[in-house]
């Protein structure tokens, strides 16, 4: 068992919960309220990817998710499309309001938590594609959560 990743993990999620309640409560007025909003959910997805990633060391990412993937080969091609899916939900919701209507909530940081995970079983096209995406919002990421959990 690792623990320092999983204390890695806690302090990430906690981060990424506390962010958007937190900035929900500051009244600033005007747009700068709409962008206060985008930016704690883009900063909770950014969380979520990178405790995704620190949870591909853990059992999580070595046993539980091979183990589910593993059931039936209907359940790998699922993988592969929620990777997809997953990545493109999360490069859209890291997208600014003001282009993307794609809301940084939940949704987009659990999908964010995941997509890590799947890496293994993207496949085909897209999946390399979707990889290269998910690099690049991993780099931004770990500089952007660098100091968190350190």
């Amino acid at each position: 068992m690792n623990l320092a990743a999983w204390g890695t993990i806690t302090v990430l999620i906690l981060a990424a919960a506390l962010t958007p309640w937190v900035a929900s409560r500051v009244k600033l007025g005007g747009r700068l309220t709409g962008f206060v909003s985008w930016a704690a959910g883009a900063f909770a997805v950014l969380c979520t990817v990178t405790a995704g990633w620190v949870a591909t060391g853990t059992a999580i990412g070595r046993t539980a998710v091979p183990a589910i993937v593993g059931i039936h080969p209907v359940v790998r091609i699922g993988a592969a499309l929620l990777f997809i899916a997953a990545v493109v939900i999360v490069v859209l919701a890291l997208v600014p309001d003001l282009w993307s209507t794609v809301p940084a909530d939940q949704t987009a940081a659990v999908l964010g938590f995941m997509a890590p995970l799947l890496v293994p079983y993207a496949a085909w096209g897209l999946g390399s594609v979707a990889q290269t995406l998910l690099g690049v919002v991993t780099d931004v990421a770990a500089q952007v959560t660098s100091g968190i959990a350190a």
